[in-house]
């Protein structure tokens, strides 16, 4: 990672996010049904993810039903 103009900070690229993701999917146990990810930054490592163990991606809300990437809605219970 190289170093950000803002002291302590570190950036990391697209590339560098999606080999991390790839080398740590490898060490998750694979009972999932799908990968849900906090709006915002944490849907881009969450997609990732998703596409990586080939599993739906959900975004997490307050609503009582999660909205799958394809937009089909998703009981908690599915």
């Amino acid at each position: 990672m190289s170093r950000g103009p803002l002291k302590g900070l570190q950036y990391a690229s697209h590339a560098e996010l999606a080999r991390d993701i790839r080398e740590w999917s490898q060490q998750i146990a694979t009972p999932y049904k799908g990968i849900a990810g906090i709006p915002r930054s944490g849907l881009t490592c969450a997609h990732m993810l998703a596409a990586q163990r080939n599993l739906p991606c959900f975004p997490l809300g307050e609503q009582s039903t999660f909205r799958q990437s394809t937009g089909r809605a998703v009981s908690r219970r599915d």
